[in-house]
């Protein structure tokens, strides 16, 4: 019988997919648990020019903070989640925001926190 080769043969593309799926997933997990991403302290939520906030913030920052976004920054939807690490502040956000609002946005939390 001659050599044939059958499909069984070469290398099996739905392990490797699995496997470099398997390895995205635990990249991912590993790089959210080491920057403390997905742990908010606190959300604070721009829709439509109004501002929620949530989590550990005091009450007396809600509305300068408000102010600050809508008014100052004329921000329409946009969210900022942050935590406390330490003495850090690590603040991540969803929404188009340009560089120089997010720096003033930090600088905000920064100098009022």
């Amino acid at each position: 019988m001659p050599d044939e080769d059958w499909p069984g043969d070469g290398p099996n593309i739905w392990g490797l997919l699995g496997r470099g799926l398997l390895t995205a997933l635990v990249l991912w997990l590993i790089y959210h648990l080491a920057t403390g991403r997905g742990r908010a302290d606190f959300e604070v939520r721009v829709r439509r020019g109004q501002v929620q906030c949530r989590g550990r913030l005091p009450r007396s920052f809600a509305q300068p903070l408000s102010e600050f976004l809508v008014g100052d920054l004329g921000i329409a939807d946009a969210r900022v989640m942050g935590a406390r690490r330490g003495e850090r502040l690590h603040l991540w956000y969803r929404g188009k925001l340009t560089q120089g609002q997010k720096q003033r946005i930090r600088n905000f939390f920064l100098t009022r926190l």
